[in-house]
């Protein structure tokens, strides 16, 4: 059929003309046209690079993750420090010889006598 094809005249061909078979070149296999050992680097550096991509994603997320934890410890410490000057501010008042007083009027404490008040030294005296 190949034959009567080229036979015959330009103007008797059909506009299209079939598309010729590739061919392969002569002398080289598939498995020569490919060189293993650059495929190999090329996988293991696609490999590293896909590793090293997954260790700065894991490490960004933990810098998140530590910063959302220092964060909370700021506002804990900031809360215990308002708390604190609460307290102080409560223990003076308690302290105070005015609400001392007040006190010892609502338990009808009285004041010592002389005789009764006992001067106690931090340091022993020689």
């Amino acid at each position: 059929m190949a034959e009567a094809y080229r036979e015959r005249s330009a103007e008797q061909r059909p506009d299209f003309a079939p598309r010729p078979k590739k061919r392969r070149r002569a002398g080289r296999s598939p498995e020569e046209w490919v060189d293993w050992r650059s495929v190999l680097v090329f996988l293991g550096l696609l490999t590293l690079t896909v590793l090293y991509l997954l260790l700065l994603t894991n490490v960004r997320a933990e810098v998140v993750q530590l910063g959302y934890e220092l964060h909370d410890l700021q506002y804990k410490a900031d809360t215990l420090e308002v708390e604190a000057g609460n307290l102080n501010r409560t223990r003076q008042s308690l302290r105070s010889p005015q609400h001392l007083t007040e006190l010892a009027a609502d338990l009808r404490l009285a004041k010592p006598k002389p005789a009764q008040v006992v001067v106690i030294h931090d340091r022993p005296t020689h």
